[in-house]
């Protein structure tokens, strides 16, 4: 990471250079990755409602296929 890299800008590396079978994602924490990378190679596997988990976002877990 450089000064000004977030997280997001990671994720985005690191799934292009390993291209992994699933990804495990909060919902809504990386639009740029899930409107992009995820939404062209991935498919929703399994999603854990926030409400169920008292926790303030959904968690996704993806099948992708690069």
């Amino acid at each position: 990471m450089k000064p000004g890299t977030t997280y997001e800008d990671s994720a985005l590396w690191a799934i292009q250079a390993y291209h992994p079978e699933f990804l495990v994602l909060q919902a809504g924490i990386f639009p740029q990755l899930e409107n992009g990378y995820v939404h062209d190679h991935c498919q929703v596997a399994t999603r854990f409602a926030a409400s169920q988990y008292r926790t303030p976002w959904d968690l996704v877990i993806y099948q992708c296929h690069p």
